[in-house]
């Protein structure tokens, strides 16, 4: 039996397997289909990680260590509950990873939020990977506030940035200071996603050249979505998230009225999207208003009913659709019916108006009501 094990044995490891026969080029572009498409990345560890391939034989750890594309897209998550040996590893392998991807242009997501225990380690992975910061191309970036002067520096292939920056605020209610001198020198960025800025816009809005950006994507207080449209003459596609008529003070929210911005005519804008946050209350129709004669080339229309105002949304939105208007619009939460938005816009290629759930409800249940009174009688 021993004999015959080693016999087969033998033969195993003598067969030429034809997929170990391909020449190591195209062995690597089938490496590359490994990955998955974007705007998906690898992980470090796991099954959908190339550093699996290293373990299958010495021929494909070759090709795959040969294969800079394979070590060029990766996410790395610093999680409070971690332990120090994860950080410690996920610190290394950053690293050896940057290395290998050689000259390859980067697409890496990095969320550093983990707590004070750990903030050499998130400064150690930020500075790492700013060091490659002419490789950046597609990023997204969620990191203590502190460590945003981190990334000043310059990034001349960016063109899509996904940024968050959180913890502000001190735990004693004393805001941190801005940092100073961020700026960030993106002449190819194309795509911006700031995820809630607050009352820190002023510090992202210097930190950009906002000329070439065509897609916007962000959570702001209403004064600052103005301000958007205003740096950002090019803007394709804008789609916001508005707190509706808020300021802060001290790190306290209070309700301010907001003047009409004077918007300039938006040539490019094809694509709007505006949902609120909290109660519009009685400026709700502001921003949209000032919008009225900005949107030439409007050609896709995503609002919630609130934002156009409580005294006569239909109005509102026939100044931004007037009725030769041909787009698409999708009005949200609305308590107008669907007959008068379509009286409003009898030419346009496609009207979706989603009825307010609550109201839905109220209504109903006041037919019922008055259906139960018939009854009675």
């Amino acid at each position: 039996m021993v004999l015959e094990r080693n016999a087969l044995h033998q033969v195993l490891i003598d067969y030429k397997y034809p997929v170990l026969s391909l020449p190591s080029e195209i062995t690597s572009q089938i490496f590359v289909q490994f990955l998955p498409s974007y705007p998906e990345r690898t992980s470090f560890i796991g099954l959908s990680s190339p550093a699996l391939l290293l373990q299958v034989c010495r021929q494909w750890r070759d090709v795959a260590l040969a294969t800079p594309e394979l070590w060029s897209t990766f996410e790395v998550k610093m999680r409070y509950r971690d332990t120090p040996a994860v950080h410690a590893r996920n610190q290394r392998l950053l690293v050896e990873w940057l290395e290998r991807s050689k000259d390859c242009p980067l697409s890496v997501e990095l969320f550093c939020w983990s707590g004070s225990s750990v903030a050499l380690v998130e400064a150690a992975l930020i500075d790492a990977l700013v060091r490659h910061s002419k490789r950046w191309q597609d990023m997204r970036l969620s990191l203590p506030y502190k460590h945003l002067h981190r990334m000043a520096g310059s990034f001349p292939i960016l063109r899509d940035l996904h940024l968050g920056a959180q913890g502000a605020w001190s735990s004693d209610g004393t805001k941190l200071s801005p940092p100073p001198n961020f700026t960030l020198q993106t002449p190819n960025l194309r795509k911006l996603h700031l995820d809630h800025p607050g009352d820190d816009f002023d510090t992202f809005k210097n930190a950009f050249s906002w000329s070439q950006i065509t897609v916007f994507i962000g959570y702001l207080y209403e004064r600052d979505a103005a301000q958007v449209l205003l740096s950002a003459p090019a803007l394709e596609e804008c789609s916001m998230i508005v707190d509706l008529a808020k300021d802060s003070e001290g790190g306290r929210r209070i309700s301010k009225k907001v003047s009409p911005p004077i918007i300039p005519p938006l040539h490019h804008l094809k694509s709007l999207a505006l949902t609120p946050s909290g109660s519009p209350g009685r400026n709700g129709a502001v921003l949209l208003k000032a919008l009225a004669t900005a949107l030439p080339v409007l050609a896709i229309f995503d609002v919630d009913e609130s934002l156009l105002g409580s005294e006569d949304p239909v109005a509102t939105l026939s100044l931004l659709c007037p009725p030769c208007y041909t787009g698409r619009v999708k009005v949200r939460d609305a308590r107008t019916t669907a007959v008068v938005y379509e009286l409003a816009l009898p030419n346009v290629e496609e009207l979706v108006v989603e009825q307010w759930v609550r109201h839905l409800i109220g209504c109903l249940c006041c037919d019922d009501s008055l259906e139960d009174d018939s009854d009675s009688e």
